[in-house]
Formats: C-alpha cells, structure tokens, sequence
C-alpha cells in the first residue's frame, strides 16, 4: 500500500498555511514605485460620502446612516409633535461624533426645501457650570422655534456632572413631554432632534482592535457582520442603561431614546466593510481637510497616516498629526510633510513606492 496519501494528508495543513502566508504578504506590498522620468503612478480610492463629507466603506454602517435623514425628515414635517426625536450616538471617544453629527444636521439641512428651516446647536455638558446653563439651552431652542425653526441639538459629554450631579433627571421631561420646568413652571420646549453621546453612552472597549469572533463549520475564523455587531452593542447598552448599577433617571432616559446609532472604532473589523480603505479615505480627507489646496497623497505618507490612526484608535489623534505637518508647496502632500517624530516613528514606510500617490475621488 502506497503511504503517499498519508504522507500528503499530514503535509497539507502545513502547506495550507505556507499558501496563505505567501499570498497575505503579497496582498500587503505596496505598488511598486515609478522609475526614472516614468510618470507617477496614481492609485484612486473611491469613497463616495454617506451623510455630507462623512465617508465609511461599510455597507451594513452605510444603510443604517442614509435612513437617518429621512426619519428626521419625517419627524420635521409633523406639524406638533408632542416631543423631541430623541437620537444616541454610540461611539467611542475620538471616532468623530461631532463631525457625524454635523454632517447629519448638514445633510438634512441642504435636502429638506419644505419650511421649518433647520439650524445646529452644540454644547458640551462637561462645560456647563450650573443647570441654568442647560435651562439657556433650552430656552434657545424655544427661540428657534418661535423664529419659524427646528434646532438639531447636540449634547457632546452628556453623561458629564453638572454642578456635582449628572443632568438626566433634567432631560427626561423635555424627551418625553416637550417641556421642560423652570422654578415650578412648566415650558414648552417646542419642535427639535435632540443628539446625545458620552463616554458611558458605549459599551466595547475602544482599545479592543476588533469584535469577538466565532469559526465557522469549515474552521475559519468569521467576522461578524455591522448588524450582528450593532445590535449587541444596542443590548448591552440598554442593559446598562436599565441594569443594577444604573440610576433610575439614567433608567428614564434609556426609556426616552428612539434611535442608537452604534459607530464602530477605527480599529473595527467588520465582515461587511473595508478597514484599510476606510482609513486610507480618512487619511486622505483629514489631509485634505487643513490643506484644501491637496488632491493627491504620497503612499508613505498615506501608510504612516494610516499607522498613527490605527495605533491611536482616534480620529482626534490622527487629525493633530496632520496639524503639525507642514504645508505641502503644491498639490501633493508627501511623507516629507509629516512632523519629524511620525518620520521617526514610520520609518519603515519610506521605502514603499516612492513616485506612488493616492487620489481620493469622491
């Protein structure tokens, strides 16, 4: 009997192994540089924006985002509601909630042509002194609504203490009721899209490079999906928000809240998305957004950017990056751009395709 079966049945995982090393590290390499006076390879990244400028590759996070501005829309036509639209953004800190935000009240801004006008507020609960500053902002957004329109407010930190107490227990009538009690009186609030995000308004941990993970029947470790993902970021939060250790005014609020949205960490990886694009497109866009006279990237300068945001686990991070570099002299930015201690740092991305560049194409 021939042992040639046995001896390659014992060798196979081994040289399964060694195929999908080889092609792993040949997927990695980056393009290879142009010679002599050959014209620079340019490498297009297509990242087509969601809500206003704000870009993501994953499809399942895509839908859940473009349904947004129709349910506020919805919301802004009713002709008296009898509360505000109640919105949690669930995100971990520096994964751009403000920008999102924005970009949502932007997106619904420029689309809704019917009356009321839509204007944004912000404020950041940690920097209140008092509850009268939440009662002002309250009262600015009986102002808007008495001028003809509908404020998209977004509290920033609002699980901060005010004044040595958390401001939920002044939320819960506003959210449920559209008033809001000053000195025993009741005000009424009027029309608005309340925004609300904080650190223990998400539940995974923002160091955690990617969710949990499960094998499939075959042996091969399978990523979950954004809609896996997000609905047990959703539960756990609800948990949290209705569990042992919660107050009951952070109860009441939980109750109050009609849309979570969950953002996940740059460092995600998710079955249904594209994290080295992502953060190629965001490495670009953050680029272009302190230098606006830039189109294209050099490919080490991308690589680097990519390694900082991805060590950092934080847009805010990234960004003060870009700020210290200097201004490219023309519409490149390049690895030479970037503050000397990332050229330090990233050092072994110099030798990557000199002559290479990506263009983000929107």
């Amino acid at each position: 009997m021939s042992i040639g079966p046995y001896l390659f049945a014992l060798a196979a995982p081994q040289l399964v192994k060694l195929l999908k090393k080889f092609f792993t590290t040949l997927k990695e390499q980056p393009p290879k540089a142009a010679k002599g006076k050959e014209k620079p390879k340019e490498h297009k990244l297509y990242a087509n924006a969601v809500i206003g400028k704000f870009v993501t590759c994953n499809k399942g996070f895509a839908n859940v985002l473009k349904g947004i501005p129709k349910t506020v829309e919805d919301y802004l036509r009713r002709p008296s509601p009898s509360k505000s639209l109640n919105i949690v953004i669930a995100a971990p800190p520096g994964s751009g909630k403000s920008f999102l935000v924005k970009q949502l009240s932007e997106a619904v801004r420029t689309s809704f042509k019917d009356e009321p006008k839509v204007v944004f507020d912000e404020y950041h609960v940690a920097a209140m002194t008092d509850v009268e500053d939440l009662i002002d902002c309250f009262r600015r957004i009986q102002s808007h609504n008495l001028e003809g329109k509908v404020p998209i407010v977004f509290f920033d930190e609002a699980d901060a203490q005010v004044g040595g107490h958390q401001i939920f227990a002044h939320l819960l009538a506003p959210m449920a009721d559209g008033k809001f009690y000053h000195r025993g009186h009741a005000n009424c609030l009027g029309k608005a899209v309340l925004v609300f995000a904080g650190s223990s308004l998400f539940v995974t941990d923002p160091n955690t490079p990617k969710p949990r993970t499960k094998k499939s029947q075959t042996g091969a470790t399978r990523l979950p999906d954004y809609k896996t993902w997000a609905d047990k970021q959703e539960a756990a939060l609800k948990r949290r928000l209705r569990g042992k250790n919660a107050t009951e005014k952070l109860s009441d609020f939980g109750d109050r809240i009609d849309i979570i949205v969950c953002v996940p960490s740059i460092r995600m990886k998710l079955r249904d998305g594209d994290r080295d694009d992502d953060l190629k497109a965001l490495a670009l866009l953050l680029v272009k957004k302190h230098f606006e006279n830039v189109n294209k990237v050099e490919f080490a300068a991308a690589q680097a950017l990519m390694a900082m945001l991805l060590q950092a686990a934080s847009i805010r991070q990234g960004e003060s990056t870009i700020f210290l570099s200097t201004a490219p002299r023309d519409d490149t930015f390049t690895f030479a751009n970037l503050p000397q201690t990332v050229q330090t740092q990233c050092q072994k991305f110099t030798h990557a395709a000199r002559g290479c560049y990506y263009v983000l194409v929107k």
